[in-house]
Order: structure tokens, then sequence, then C-alpha cells
């Protein structure tokens, strides 16, 4: 069974006359670990393929609180068992930090304008002025949600999803994201 997104969320997979249900727990993107709690398998030995998001590295799976290996098929991994009830698997993560210079459709690059990413998540900064940054910039974390650039006062933040209601409740939201 492919599991290709990380949110919290239930499943009841009916497989032939048995059943498979599983819960997911997970604070990502903006942490590096999802737990699949097994809440019921009738359905004997299944194989769960996780995805490994190419902006990730150092992959860990646990099984019952006990790091094990897996086994990779593309950007998945794979690992299987006659899983019980009251079993749980744990994929953790690392996060990539990543500053891309923004290019055009014929891919000449504007080495004046960059994204910066905390794995799938872009990064901007709450001011009122403009931010110059360079390619080669040190972007370290300094808390759960809050990032900085080495040797330099600017804090960056993920930048909200239009949808969120931190952006359209009247709070005045705006974040620069190109540097």
């Amino acid at each position: 069974m492919y599991i290709p997104f990380f949110r919290e969320s239930e499943l009841v997979l009916p497989i032939g006359k048995s059943v498979l249900k599983l819960s997911q727990h997970t604070d990502y993107p903006f942490e590096g670990k999802v737990r699949i709690d097994i809440n019921e398998n009738t359905a004997g030995a299944v194989s769960l393929k996780m995805l490994l998001p190419l902006h990730t590295s150092g992959h860990r799976l646990s099984y019952n609180g006990e790091e094990t290996t897996f086994m990779q098929e593309g950007q998945f991994a794979i690992f299987g068992k006659d899983f019980k009830q009251g079993d749980y698997i744990e994929l953790t993560f690392a996060q990539n930090i990543e500053i891309v210079m923004e290019k055009n459709n014929q891919e000449n690059a504007f080495p004046d304008q960059l994204r910066i990413f905390y794995g799938i998540l872009m990064l901007g900064c709450e001011n009122n002025g403009d931010i110059k940054l360079s390619p080669n910039e040190k972007i370290v974390r300094s808390s759960e949600n809050t990032f900085g650039v080495a040797g330099k006062d600017i804090v960056l933040t993920p930048v909200y999803h239009l949808m969120d209601s931190i952006v359209w409740k009247g709070t005045n939201y705006k974040k620069q994201i190109l540097f």
C-alpha cells in the first residue's frame, strides 16, 4: 500500500474479506517525522510504501520504537510485516534547506532573485524594506518555525498558503520571498 502524502489521517482499507485500519500522525512539513499506527489488521502480511520526499535526507525507519532496515524503490521506503493492532512505524528525516536562484523560461538566471526553502516550505521575511542576500548565504534553523541568516539580523519564517486564516483575516500579512 502506497502512502504518498503525509497528513493527519485515518484509513480503513477492505482487502477481500479482511481489513487494514491505519492512522497517520505528523506535523509535516514543519517536522520531519511521520507515524503510522496499526489500528486493525486481519489481512495478514502487508507492505507499506512510504514516500521519501526529494527535499529530504537521512531517512530512518523504526518499527515499534526499534530502528529497522527498509528497502527503497524509487522515492519510496518499503517495509512489510504481518502487522498487529498496536504496532507502529515511524519514518524520520531531515528536511534540506535550499537557496534557489530564480530563472525564466529560457533558463536565464536572475542572481538577485532568490527563493529559500526548508523542505517544501518557502521561507520569507516579514519586513518593510528590501533585503539582499547572495546564493552562498548560510541559512540556520533557530526554532521550530524560525530560521536565520548566519551573521545577519534577518529572521525567516514559512510563507503561509493563501487559504490560511493568517493571510485572509485582515492581519495585514505580508512577507518578502524574493531577495
